[in-house]
C-alpha cells in the first residue's frame, strides 16, 4: 500500500518571520552586488541564450507584477470574510514542490532546471535597449518592500485559506503561504544567476 505524502507543517508566525529575514537579506545583498554596477555590465549576457543579469533581475520584477497585487486582493478579500486565523500552516503538494523546485542548495548551486513562461520571459518580451536599468532596479527594492508589507499584513490571515493563481492558469491555485515561500525562493534562485552574469560579464570585459 503506497504510504500517505506527508507535507511540511508550520507555525504560521514562525514562517513568516523567517520569510521577512529572508527578503531583508535578498534586500541588503542586492544593494552590495548589484546597486553600483554599471549598466553596460548589467545588460551583457554571457552567452547567446543566456540571460543578462538585467533580465534576471526584469524577469523578478515581471513574476512580482503578476503575483503582489494578487496577493493584497486575496488576502484582503479574506479578512472582509473571516477573522478567523490557523496558526498552523501546512504545505500543499504541488506548492511545496514549486518551493522545493526553486530553492537554491545551502552551496548556492541551482540543480533543477525549470522552464520560464513566455509571459515573464524578459528575452521575448523586450529588446536589451528597451531595459532602463535604474528603473528596473529601482522596481526590485519597491516590490520587496512591497513584499515585506504583504507579509506583515499576512500575520492576520489563515494562510491555508486564501488561494492565488499560478502562472500556470486558473487551473492551479495554491495556498498563500505556499506562494510565498515559492516568491522568495524563486528571488534567491535568480539573484545568483544574475551575479553568476555579472562575473561572467566582468570577466570578458577586462579578459
Amino acid at each position: 500500500m503506497q504510504k500517505d505524502i506527508i507535507m511540511p507543517r508550520f507555525n504560521s508566525k514562525t514562517l513568516i518571520s523567517e520569510l521577512e529575514k529572508e527578503v531583508n537579506s535578498i534586500i541588503s545583498q542586492f544593494d552590495t552586488k548589484f546597486s553600483e554596477i554599471d549598466a553596460e555590465i548589467l545588460n551583457l549576457k554571457p552567452a547567446k541564450n543566456k540571460w543578462s543579469a538585467l533580465e534576471c533581475i526584469e524577469h523578478l520584477n515581471m513574476v512580482g507584477r503578476y503575483y503582489l497585487p494578487q496577493i493584497e486582493k486575496e488576502m484582503d478579500k479574506y479578512v472582509k470574510k473571516s477573522s478567523s486565523i490557523n496558526t498552523a500552516f501546512k504545505s500543499g503538494l504541488v506548492g511545496n514542490y514549486m518551493y522545493t523546485a526553486m530553492k537554491p542548495h545551502s552551496d548556492g548551486s541551482i540543480h533543477t532546471k525549470v522552464k520560464t513562461f513566455s509571459s515573464v520571459n524578459p528575452s521575448t518580451k523586450y529588446a536589451s535597449s528597451d531595459l532602463d536599468a535604474q528603473k528596473v532596479l529601482d522596481n526590485f527594492i519597491e516590490q520587496k518592500r512591497q513584499l515585506l508589507e504583504l507579509l506583515e499584513k499576512s500575520r492576520g490571515i489563515d494562510l491555508n485559506k486564501v488561494k492565488i493563481t499560478s502562472l500556470v492558469g486558473p487551473i492551479l491555485r495554491l495556498k498563500v503561504g505556499d506562494v510565498f515561500r515559492f516568491f522568495v525562493a524563486h528571488e534567491q534562485r535568480h539573484l545568483i544567476q544574475a551575479e553568476n552574469a555579472i562575473e561572467n560579464a566582468m570577466s570578458a570585459k577586462y579578459a
